[in-house]
Formats: C-alpha cells, structure tokens, sequence
C-alpha cells in the first residue's frame, strides 16, 4: 500500500504531496507502520497538504518513526522544534534530532545541523562547521543548501569572500531547481521562499 501511495503521488501530482488516492494508501500502510508512509502523512499533516492541518499527529507519526528506530523522520523532528511548529522552539532538542540524524548521513539532517552551527542555535556560531555540511548535502537533491554557499562566499562567512564562486553556486541552484520534479518534502519549499532574502538583490 505504501508503494502505492508513493507512485501514485508521483504519477498523478509530479511529486507533490496531494490527497486523493495517495492519502488513502498511506494511510493503511501507516497502520502496518511502513516507514514511507508514515513520513508522507506526517509531512502532510504539518503542511494541510490533502488533509487538515494537525500538527500534533505529524508529530507523533515522527516520533514513531524515532521509537521504530528510523532516522528518515529525524529531520522533520529538527525542524519541528527549531521552528517551534506546533510547540515550543527548543534547540536543544532540534540540535539532538539533526546530529542523529546526521551521523546517519540523512541528507537534510544534515542540512539541518548546518543551519544550527549557522545560526548559532544551541551552540555557538561556526561557519566552517556549517559550511562543510552545506557543501556534503548540495549535490543531495537539497538545492537550498546552495543559497547559504552562495550567501557565504558573497559575504565571507567562513571562506574568503568570492563573488564569483557565490554566482556559480546561485546559477547551479537555479538550474538544479527549474529541473526538479519531485518537490514533496517541505523543507525545500521552503527554501525556496528564502530565496530572495539572499539573493534577490544580488543576482536577480
């Protein structure tokens, strides 16, 4: 059932996360707790994508994941808390679920540890750190990693500045997203949001 969902998601929305049929079959799957699924009605559930919007049950689809020792839900569970989604920020606990996640080398976990040492949320600013998560996970189907690049060499953030690397990096990203087909997971919508924080005035 869960393969089911996920092909027909893919088939009939180009990835994106919709209702329908494709609920339907996650769902019995989650009951029988395959993974896939349970990620998919999670991520749906945080977004109201082809259900109402219920936080609380994303959540807890994440932490059973988490209890069903899967780390696919690991950096669903970083956000969550970094963000403050449906709960109280706490970075103490969005830097725990990135770290496991990245020592099990899950793309956006990975991403999201960068974010962290980024920002100094949890720990104290380190560049060098982030950007060395953010050059692992580019090239892994997670383009917004390529606008903190591009943010970092513009304006020296851990490298010396250099306009030209940060234009190849932006020009990369642009290229990488206009052929994306599958733009389920939500952490790179909402990447794509920020875009212009970055880079409107630079580049476009």
């Amino acid at each position: 059932m869960g393969y089911l969902g996920v092909m027909y998601d893919r088939r009939m929305t180009g990835g994106k996360l919709g209702g329908g049929k494709g609920v339907k079959f996650h769902k019995k799957a989650a009951k029988h707790n395959f993974p896939m699924s349970m990620r998919s009605l999670a991520l749906r559930y945080l977004s109201g994508a082809g259900v109402r919007r219920n936080h609380q049950t994303g959540l807890e689809l994440l932490q059973r994941l988490d209890e069903m020792g899967e780390t696919i839900g690991l950096a669903e569970l970083g956000h969550i808390y970094k963000d403050g989604t449906g709960l109280e920020v706490d970075y103490a606990k969005a830097f725990e679920y990135f770290k496991r996640g990245a020592d099990a080398n899950e793309p956006n976990a990975m991403f999201g540890l960068g974010l962290m040492y980024f920002h100094g949320y949890h720990v104290s600013v380190d560049y060098k750190k982030a950007i060395k998560l953010f050059n692992r996970v580019k090239d892994l189907h997670i383009p917004i990693a390529n606008y903190y690049l591009g943010y970092m060499y513009a304006y020296g953030k851990g490298v010396e500045v250099d306009f030209r690397q940060s234009y190849e990096i932006n020009h990369i990203r642009r290229y990488r997203m206009s052929n994306m087909k599958y733009t389920g997971d939500y952490h790179f919508e909402y990447g794509k949001r920020i875009s212009t924080v970055f880079f409107g005035w630079i580049f476009i």
